[in-house]
């Protein structure tokens, strides 16, 4: 058993290095109105077979230790602080968020739909509870990520200097042209840019993604004395910076604007640190506004161009994301308490509005709107009612800042965009986020 275990730990720090990397078979292709739907296409991921593994040969343990490791689980899930009828219901309610969107089967509008999606999020939770179980630090989340950061990082500042992505089936990449339709760029007045994808499919999920590793970067560096491991980090921290500024995803950059700006409220506020102590916490940050500063000076218009919203792609852009925001609406008044089921948002969309291509019926651009659209009143009450004990476990935990920073990029990502419900990727990370926040780590 303890080769097992340390087999499934390895595995899991590997599976949280290759989450990026988007190497697929496409299992079931669809279409709505004689064009493909992106969201109900059917895939098999390399690493979703990987994570199944990991799930199944935890069980496996877990079966061979019962009862001992199901009530050992149980209570590391639940956490150590508070009252254990709070930590009970924070148990209960992260079995009600698995549960009840696979109860939506029976009133969709695509039941094959809901169980693919509902086989995603399962397998997420179901690793969010491994690592609280066999009692993860932070710091042991954090490395796999910053280096899948690092990776990524890297391949974003290739794309955009060549301003060309090439297809690459077996790395899951697809080919983007700054020419192309469809294709993330930047219009001003010398061309088309190129935005960054890293190996996502799009360079806001990218964006996302290296905004978290970004924040795992900086844990890393902040753990250890100087040394080789620090000047990894802050060689990490560089790259990912690069990245994260050629993926020009507004998101990102503002929920890591947003920490820097908590950060310092918390640490010269609650914590009553010196100035001088304050800025050598955020030390590590220095790499990346270093990096954004200079990278700001040489694409200066690109940067305006995203942020004025004086162009015509991003003037469309700001009005589809407010007519999806109606459309959100439509589409709930209906169905307010159940909603329309797990992953059947874009079906419920195409239904109401039939004129429209599969391509023009596009989630919302929020996270809790879609869960409310999708899983009625009841799903939005539990999501929020799990963000709310999260909230409380952090309050009781001795190092709050941390789990704090966390939980505030998580929010922040998930006001501005889908991709942490609507694609795999995005779930993984949402979950592995909400574990880095319930881990209770006395040392970071």
């Amino acid at each position: 058993m303890k080769r097992w275990n340390k087999l499934i730990e390895r595995l899991i720090v590997l599976y949280i290095f290759v989450l990026p990397w988007q190497t697929m078979w496409i299992w079931r292709e669809r279409f709505l109105g004689g064009a493909k739907w992106q969201y109900g296409t059917m895939i098999v991921y390399a690493s979703q077979i990987l994570l199944w593994l990991i799930l199944i040969g935890q069980l496996i343990v877990w079966f061979r230790r019962r009862p001992i490791a199901v009530r050992d689980a149980l209570n590391v899930l639940a956490g150590r602080s508070g009252r254990q009828s709070s930590r009970r219901f924070l148990v209960a309610i992260i079995g009600l968020l698995t549960l009840w969107p696979l109860s939506s089967f029976f009133w969709s509008l695509d039941k094959s739909l809901v169980f693919y999606v509902w086989l995603q999020l399962a397998g997420a939770i179901g690793l969010f509870v491994i690592i609280l179980a066999k009692g993860y630090s932070r710091l042991q989340i954090a490395w796999p990520l910053m280096l899948a950061g690092l990776v990524q990082g890297g391949l974003a500042i290739i794309q955009f200097f060549n301003q060309r992505i090439s297809a690459n089936k077996w790395l899951g990449l697809a080919e983007h042209l700054s020419g192309d339709l469809g294709t993330a760029v930047i219009e001003t007045a010398d061309g088309r840019w190129l935005r960054a994808y890293g190996s996502f499919n799009h360079p806001n999920v990218l964006g996302g993604f290296l905004a978290v590793s970004f924040l795992a970067g900086f844990l890393v560096y902040n753990r250890y004395q100087p040394g080789g491991r620090r000047i990894l980090a802050a060689i990490s921290l560089a790259i990912i910076s690069g990245g994260l500024f050629f993926s020009f995803s507004r998101s990102a950059w503002l929920a890591l604007a947003l920490i820097g700006i908590l950060g310092l409220v918390f640490y010269l506020g609650r914590e009553r640190l010196s100035l001088v102590q304050t800025l050598d916490k955020f030390k590590p940050a220095l790499y990346g506004i270093i990096i954004f500063a200079w990278l700001f000076i040489i694409y200066q218009p690109l940067v305006i161009e995203r942020a004025s919203f004086s162009e015509r792609l991003e003037i469309k852009s700001a009005q589809e994301r407010i007519s999806l925001m109606s459309e959100a609406k439509n589409i709930s008044q209906n169905n307010w308490l159940l909603g329309v089921g797990l992953g059947n948002y874009t079906v419920a969309a195409c239904r109401q509005y039939p004129l429209r291509s599969a391509f023009d019926c596009q989630p919302v651009h929020n996270l809790y709107w879609l869960i409310f659209a999708e899983l009625g009143l009841i799903g939005l009450l539990l999501a929020l009612v799990f963000i709310g004990l999260s909230i409380g476990q952090i309050s009781r935990q001795q190092q709050k800042s941390w789990p704090l920073f966390w939980l505030i990029l998580l929010l922040a990502l998930s006001v501005f965009d889908h991709y942490l419900w609507t694609s795999y990727v995005g779930l993984m990370v949402f979950w592995l986020i909400m574990a880095l926040v319930l881990i209770e780590d006395d040392n970071i």
